[in-house]
């Protein structure tokens, strides 16, 4: 579901906060990572940024490596866009977009303030918006080079059906009306 290379080519800094929560710890195998601490610069030019994680099942810490391409500002930063352009990421997988997508979103559901809610059903939206981003042009089904493990690749040969492109479009369409605080299918006129 992840890039395993010693280094991660990221985005954005939204990006590498996705990356943690993808993540299985490599002591105990639960998910997700939590960040410890702020994502710093380094002084190391091969890998500028990195963030420790912690797991919150065994208390494992893990210092993570990263490119961050365009680099960041103080104001991307802090901007929840994941990937401004069509280019699919390079850290996260197609089935690792859409089980975040899936998470983020039972969590929104979950969550009793609105506009945590809200704001959740957002970042679910642009979980999908990167998982997308796979597909080729108007193909239904991706292409094996948006799995990044032999994991990922089994899953999507025994499941081919739960990657048609036509579902998870289908459901972004939802989201905007989620996102929206609208009851999917509802407009305001």
């Amino acid at each position: 579901m992840i890039c395993r290379d010693p280094i991660v080519r990221l985005h954005s800094v939204a990006e590498a906060f996705f990356f943690l929560m993808a993540t299985a710890c490599e002591s105990c195998g639960h998910a997700p990572l939590k960040p410890n601490g702020q994502l710093t610069r380094t002084a190391d030019k091969q890998a500028p940024w990195q963030i420790e994680s912690l797991c919150s099942s065994c208390s494992h810490r893990r210092k993570h490596t990263f490119t961050i391409q365009p680099d960041p500002t103080r104001a991307s930063a802090q901007s929840d866009v994941v990937n401004a352009t069509m280019e699919p990421s390079r850290a996260v997988d197609l089935l690792g977009w859409l089980t975040l997508f899936q998470t983020v979103l039972r969590a929104a559901q979950c969550e009793s303030d609105r506009p945590s809610a809200r704001q959740l059903v957002r970042e679910a939206g642009l979980c999908l918006d990167e998982a997308l981003k796979f597909y080729p042009d108007a193909a239904e089904l991706p292409e094996m080079d948006a799995f990044f493990s032999e994991a990922s690749r089994r899953h999507f040969r025994e499941n081919p059906d739960w990657y048609r492109q036509s579902i998870w479009r289908d459901r972004r369409e939802v989201m905007v009306d989620m996102e929206h605080g609208r009851k999917p299918g509802s407009r305001r006129w």
